[in-house]
């Protein structure tokens, strides 16, 4: 193998490797946004009893909770997609690079 060929088979291996990052991400993203909707149930649950004494009332204790986990998933969800868009980016130049290196080595 040439040193053209190898760097071309390591290009796409990274490649390859930043697209399954991706895809595991946004997998992973909505599984844990469930069970961070799960623990914020089971939390205002447990303690709906002793909102009264800090809160004044049932309802704002669980307005101010689901407040809390809305704010969380949309930290979230921007740092996922923050995260996609590098690698997205990293990708394309990836591909530019990969078909400088094709190119020269066919022409």
């Amino acid at each position: 193998m040439t040193l053209k060929s190898k760097e071309i088979i390591r290009l796409k291996n990274i490649q390859k490797q930043k697209i399954e990052q991706i895809k595991k991400s946004q997998k992973r993203m909505w599984r844990h946004l469930f069970w961070l909707a799960l623990a914020t149930s089971f939390f205002v649950w447990y303690f709906l009893d002793k909102s009264y004494k800090v809160f004044g009332s049932s309802t704002k204790f669980v307005f101010s909770a689901f407040l809390i986990l809305f704010l969380v998933a949309v930290g979230y969800f921007v740092w996922i997609w923050n995260l996609r868009k590098k690698n997205l980016k990293e990708i394309k130049s990836i591909n530019n690079k990969l078909y400088r290196l094709m190119k020269l080595e066919n022409g």
